[in-house]
This record gives C-alpha cells, sequence and structure tokens, in this order.
C-alpha cells in the first residue's frame, strides 16, 4: 500500500483511515521551526465541504500522533454545506525541546455522513 501513496492508519474508533493524497480529501502541512521555542506554532487549514446540507463535525488526532505537540481548534462544529464556505480550523504545535520530525494526523468526522478528512502535519524541528 505504502508504494502506492496510500497509508491506513488506526483511528480511535477502531477503524482504519485510508490516508491518500491523490483523492483530495486528505492534505499534508509541513512546518520547519527552531526545537527550543517557547512559543507555539499555529497553523491554519481550510476544509471544503462536500455533503448537501449542514453538518455537524468533530477534529481531533489520530493516536499515531506526536503525544503533546499537537492540538486543534475548534474541536466541534458545524460544517457549512456544498459550495458554502470552507471550514477553518486552526492546528496548534508545541515543540517539545526535542529535534527532529513530528508527525501527527488530525482527522475531522461528520459522523451523520460517514465522511471524514485526514491533515497530516510533519514539523522538523531543529
Amino acid at each position: 500500500a505504502a508504494a502506492s501513496g496510500v497509508l491506513y492508519v488506526a483511528t480511535d474508533r477502531g477503524r482504519l483511515v485510508r490516508w491518500n493524497l491523490a483523492s483530495g480529501d486528505e492534505q499534508e502541512v509541513v512546518i520547519e521551526m527552531p526545537a527550543a521555542s517557547d512559543a507555539p506554532r499555529a497553523e491554519t487549514v481550510f476544509i471544503k465541504p462536500v455533503c448537501m446540507a449542514y453538518e455537524d463535525f468533530y477534529a481531533g488526532w489520530a493516536p499515531e500522533s506526536t503525544p503533546g505537540v499537537f492540538s486543534v481548534s475548534p474541536v466541534d462544529g458545524r460544517m457549512d454545506r456544498r459550495g458554502g464556505a470552507p471550514t477553518e480550523l486552526e492546528i496548534e504545535i508545541k515543540p517539545d525541546g526535542q529535534t527532529g520530525e513530528k508527525v501527527g494526523y488530525m482527522v475531522m468526522v461528520l459522523p451523520e455522513e460517514n465522511e471524514q478528512f485526514t491533515v497530516k502535519v510533519t514539523v522538523k524541528c531543529f
């Protein structure tokens, strides 16, 4: 699967998520930042609405994400209907003082529609 660009990630709901950038439902963000930074860094991602009606959503991090580094806001809300404004999510990265690469998978779930969107966040701390 990895050779085809598809990664399967277990979720906290006991399901496997298909993560494939080519599908358009996933995004990837790469951030470089100093490991010794005292201030968190925020990045905004936008999720385009795909449903015919307004839908409730929940956002969080897959268990494979580096613990203690990532947070997302808001963690729940209402997504606009197709053709409307994209949903704006702010991802915050808190440096842990360690150099190297940290990876997180932010998942936004629309439970009523059985839809989800994944944002892979790679942080390269130097």
